[in-house]
């Protein structure tokens, strides 16, 4: 006998690149940026559009603080798709050691282009956010 049943948990999109707190060299990030992310789980009846939103962290702000405050350098929505390349047209910093610090999230929204939730998210459909850092004179 079969029954249907509903899967309770939703896991939104993890930020897989650029990884938390990772340093991109200027020259290449001037050229551009590999987003990559996981979808959201389970896969929905619909494509998800992820909408994708990169902030610039201000110097003396917190990176949540830039999130909830600053205008986007960045905001596009993907449909159905879990990689972006962001040709940012942007002038990092050449001095040496001068860095620059960006936070990223995606936020998944449904076919009504409404947020994607979790039953014990924050309601906004978004992933965790994750830092990246934009430098000169990389060390590996």
């Amino acid at each position: 006998q079969c029954k249907p049943f509903y899967l309770a948990s939703l896991q939104l999109p993890i930020l897989m690149k650029p990884y938390n707190e990772e340093v991109l060299d200027v020259k290449k990030a001037q050229t551009a940026i590999l987003f990559r992310w996981s979808p959201v789980v389970p896969a929905q009846t619909s494509p998800v559009t992820y909408r994708i939103q990169v902030f610039e962290v201000l110097q003396n702000q917190s990176p949540v603080q830039a999130l909830r405050s600053n205008q986007p350098l960045l905001d596009k929505e993907l449909l159905g798709v879990t990689q972006y390349i962001w040709q940012p047209q942007l002038s990092f910093s050449q001095e040496e050691n001068k860095k620059s610090t960006f936070i990223w999230t995606i936020q998944s929204l449904d076919k009504d282009q409404k947020p994607i939730t979790q039953t014990d998210g924050n309601g906004e459909g978004r992933s965790e956010p994750i830092v990246f850092v934009v430098a000169n004179g990389r060390k590996n």
